[in-house]
């Protein structure tokens, strides 16, 4: 004689597949009640994000008083829908200047409850580093090409000397600027004759050293470092004005860009290596900072055209315009990824092609800028500057 349950059968199986359909919903009521949390989260972190910049960026200076200035700003940029579940769990200024908003939300399960889950919860944080606390190192590499001459260049050295205000004004921060004029060649100085990272030979009365400088071999031309293989000199060329390495001394900013003169041909590796010279600490130029969590570095690279010559080592006397493109864009990248943040300007570019390998130079797209006329460099460096000065997220 059987038993009953393996009579019932179909009723078995019903038990059964009731007994496997619970974990089977509340898996399934979790994942929906973590979805919702998720976008909740994402309203929440735009808030947090927005509050520690206005803290950050206001001029107060106890975390009782930036706490209720990033409260406000939390509130106002919550939706309705969930401001009364959101609540600033701390505020915390540290000896560096780092502000650290953080933030509790409470979500209301939609269908977790019915596992005793009444409530999801969320934290959030944001931190940003006050202005006074940052410091900046800004190379200008400035195309000085002989097609850059009359209004160009008259556009371009307006832009750059507002500019240059614009930076000296945020006395809040600490800046160093520094100028790199390029051509075919860069002027590194004749003041620097003798350094051991530099080698000229004699001058004669036929060989004479104006400056300006060479390429090393390949690939130490799209590189820093390399101490014992000195940078070569070159005889009887002729190229822009010098360098000027970063200095917190703006009139003499002002001075080197006004001194600046249309001469020669466009080699932008050139420009952008000297830029990259400029903002690392140690040889050639010993201006630099180390890097920092409050240093913050900038190349902001201009030209209004094409590279029209290539490295035949140590000179640039080569037409193969490729080499000179995959030059660029391999310094650019070098310098980036040694923590440079790089804008790039074409003026007046028509080419789209020459456009998009200047733009690969660039940290982002919206650091890549193209500008019809050079009369827009006005306006174009002021929104740089007003990007580069913006307090930003440091997590």
């Amino acid at each position: 004689m059987r038993t009953t349950i393996f009579k019932d059968r179909s009723g078995n199986f019903a038990l059964t597949a009731a007994v496997l359909s619970l974990p089977l919903f509340g898996a399934a009521a979790f994942a929906v009640d973590y979805v919702n949390a998720a976008s909740y989260r994402a309203d929440i972190q735009n808030a947090v994000d927005a509050a520690v910049l206005s803290a950050a960026s206001s001029n107060k200076t106890t975390e009782a008083e930036l706490r209720i200035v990033a409260e406000e700003a939390l509130r106002g940029n919550l939706p309705k829908g969930v401001r009364d579940d959101v609540s600033v769990k701390g505020l915390v200024v540290s000896a560096d200047g780092r502000v650290t908003l953080t933030v509790d939300g409470v979500l209301p399960s939609t269908f977790a409850h019915l596992f005793n889950f009444d409530t999801l919860k969320v934290n959030v944080a944001a931190q940003a580093s006050r202005p006074g606390s940052q410091s900046l190192e800004v190379a200008l590499v400035l195309d000085n090409t002989g097609s850059m001459k009359g209004q160009k260049l008259a556009d371009l050295k307006t832009a750059t000397l507002e500019m240059i205000t614009t930076f000296e004004q945020a006395t809040e921060l600490k800046t160093k600027m520094g100028v790199v004029p390029f051509g075919d060649y860069v002027n590194v100085g004749l003041g620097n004759r003798g350094r051991s990272w530099l080698q000229v030979e004699p001058d004669s009365k036929s060989r004479i050293w104006r400056g300006c400088v060479g390429s090393r071999a390949n690939p130490d031309d799209t590189r820093k470092g390399r101490t014992d293989r000195p940078i070569p000199g070159l005889m009887n060329v002729a190229c822009v004005a010098p360098i000027l390495p970063l200095t917190d001394k703006f009139d003499s900013v002002r001075t080197a860009v006004s001194a600046m003169q249309a001469n020669g041909l466009t080699y932008v590796p050139a420009g952008v290596l000297w830029g990259w010279h400029v903002l690392a600490p140690g040889e050639p130029f010993a201006e630099a900072a180390k890097p920092a969590k409050t240093l913050r570095k900038f190349m902001i690279v201009m030209t209004d055209g094409a590279n029209t010559r290539s490295p035949t080592y140590p000179s640039h006397t080569g037409t193969n315009i490729k080499l000179a493109d995959d030059k660029m864009v391999e310094t650019c990248t070098n310098a980036k990824a040694d923590g440079i943040e790089i804008f790039t300007v074409a003026v007046g570019i028509d080419n789209a092609a020459t456009r998009a390998e200047l733009a690969k130079c660039a940290s982002s797209p919206a650091n890549a800028i193209a500008v019809s006329e050079s009369r827009k460099l006005k306006q174009t460096f002021q929104d740089i500057a007003a990007q580069i000065l913006r307090v930003r997220l440091t997590m």
